[in-house]
């Protein structure tokens, strides 16, 4: 069994959806124009890849393409997690992320932490948020007391026993925020596959899924 997500898993902890984390980004950093400008590519019915590429190559003078998608996908979870207490109080509210992360592990006897479930072989997101691993992190640590869920990023990178493979789709922007979690990171950030056609994914996908 593989796992496919989508954007309902990360919208109970508050992250936008590709639409809003689009226009959003449009907003912030070009104003009523960069509005305009994402109201007339998705008018027009430009894929989420091509408006992220545009919106690309308008925002350089502000800074990392990146750092941007960072700042407007986490904003309202680092804001929460700030008033609340921590990261992994609002990522327990959400019902939906609890479940899926707990269905991919399991607990052997006589061994502490948590292991793979051997009926899940991966999981495959269409998300770029680390909120699954996140979660492992703070809920999931396997026996050798690692997280639980491994970032499969790049074709050479293989599967390993004592952890669930998460392959990202769409790219990969980790979770960093001194103040609610923790900045180590164990992918780099891979925005440049929003452009990447469907083949080239799939691709991806297919060379490294079952190493």
């Amino acid at each position: 069994m593989v796992l496919v997500l989508g954007a309902g898993v990360s919208k109970g902890s508050g992250l936008p959806t590709w639409d809003k984390l689009l226009c959003g980004l449009a907003q912030t950093h070009l104003g009523e124009q960069g509005a305009a400008l994402y109201r007339s590519l998705t008018t027009r019915q430009f894929s989420p890849q091509t408006i992220a590429s545009v919106l690309e190559t308008e925002t350089t003078r502000f800074g990392p393409f990146p750092e941007l998608i960072r700042e407007q996908l986490y904003r309202s979870l680092i804001e929460e997690a700030r008033n609340e207490g921590g990261l992994a109080i609002v990522l327990s509210r959400n019902t939906t992320l609890r479940s899926v992360a707990s269905f991919c592990a399991t607990v052997k006897d006589g061994i502490d932490g948590y292991s793979p479930n051997p009926r899940v072989h991966a999981v495959i997101t269409f998300n770029v948020d680390s909120l699954l691993q996140a979660y492992g992190r703070a809920f999931l640590p396997n026996q050798r007391g690692q997280p639980l869920f491994r970032t499969i990023e790049r074709p050479s990178k293989h599967r390993h026993s004592s952890r669930m493979s998460v392959y990202h789709m769409h790219g990969f922007i980790q979770f960093r925020d001194t103040a609610v979690g923790n900045r180590a990171q164990e992918a780099p950030d891979k925005v440049a596959k929003l452009r990447l056609k469907p083949s080239s994914s799939v691709f991806f996908l297919l060379d490294t899924l079952f190493r």
